[in-house]
């Protein structure tokens, strides 16, 4: 990004010909963290001044959560094996909450999943890479499903969490928990009373490092050879292939997007395009700022690299009260490829 705006040169951008610099580009280049924080009204809390404000039910949902995931440990307490099958009785949409991963390929859903199978009930979790099925399919894609169909699927498996890898995110889903992509509250009219509350979760990577775990994993690593296409190669493989909705894997073919983050947070409104190809400020400008908005609307975004570190632990801890970090699941024979 630095390079992008050209804030690279000696003089760096001394005539200010660069405009604003919203992100603190100048402060992070050298070594100068851009936080300022003051202390709010309300019981003394520390805020960030320069980050987005928090989803402005996110505490009250977090706190159904909680007592939800409280009330579900205290009925196994001392019974020995939690049943892996729901409870029998009514699914209460309204007192429910659904934890809503956003997974990206390689960014450590593999092990958000595991955590999520150590805190919660067996009957709470999908039991494959926490992704609901549909059909015969192991992974039903929810990511495309429309709000009333993931409904109607909650109150039929009792699940408290699930899983999107290879899908946008789904911007309606924000209705859900009665939030609109501005941050404020929506009218009655544009949001949906019918539960469960959603609490949006997702981890990041390094760019470069995620898609290069992603070449090697899918490419190399699945297929069980050394002797494969170079980088170079799957990459111009993998984006002629995102060309052409007709094809198989078309929908994997997103792993390799330019600005994935760009893509997928913007509801898949950016275009694809090729390496060297350069977008118009008309064709990136606008999902820019949704996904920026769909991303101010999580209630957690967590670096891959402290997830199960003390920072990630505190904010898992702090948010859903998970006490547990020893991942644990089914490790299946060429984990997602199948």
């Amino acid at each position: 990004l630095w390079d992008v705006l050209g804030m690279d040169d000696d003089d760096n951008d001394k005539n200010g010909q660069y405009g604003i610099d919203p992100f603190s580009l100048r402060d992070l280049e050298n070594g100068k963290c851009p936080r300022t924080t003051s202390t709010s009204k309300k019981g003394g809390e520390e805020i960030v001044e320069w980050l987005p404000p928090r989803p402005y039910n996110s505490a009250s949902i977090a706190e159904q959560y909680r007592n939800n995931m409280k009330s579900s440990s205290k009925k196994y307490e001392g019974r020995g094996k939690t049943p892996k099958q729901p409870p029998m009785g009514r699914y209460d949409a309204k007192n429910e909450v659904l934890l809503w991963y956003e997974h990206m390929s390689k960014a450590g859903g593999t092990t958000f999943c595991g955590l999520a199978n150590s805190n919660m009930m067996p009957w709470q979790v999908p039991n494959y890479h926490c992704m609901p099925r549909k059909g015969k399919l192991k992974d039903g894609r929810v990511g495309s499903w429309p709000n009333d169909e993931l409904v109607s699927y909650l109150t039929e498996n009792g699940h408290a969490i699930v899983s999107n890898e290879w899908n946008a995110f789904s911007l309606e889903k924000l209705k859900l928990s009665k939030r609109r992509l501005d941050g404020t509250a929506p009218n009655r009219g544009d949001s949906s009373d019918a539960g469960p509350r959603l609490l949006f979760l997702t981890t990041l990577r390094d760019t470069p490092d995620r898609l290069l775990s992603a070449y090697t994993f899918f490419e190399l690593t699945t297929k069980g050879r050394d002797d494969g296409p170079t980088f170079d190669q799957w990459i111009e493989r993998i984006l002629a292939r995102a060309l052409n909705e007709n094809t198989r894997r078309f929908f994997r073919s997103n792993i390799a997007r330019m600005n994935h983050v760009v893509w997928r947070f913007s509801g898949g409104a950016l275009p694809l395009r090729l390496p060297h190809d350069t977008p118009t400020e008309d064709e990136w400008k606008p999902p820019f700022k949704t996904a920026i908005q769909a991303l101010s609307q999580h209630d957690l975004i967590l670096p891959m690299d402290v997830m199960t570190k003390k920072e990630g632990k505190t904010a898992l801890s702090r948010l859903l009260g998970w006490e547990k970090f020893d991942t644990k699941g089914r490790a299946l024979k060429g984990d997602k490829e199948g």
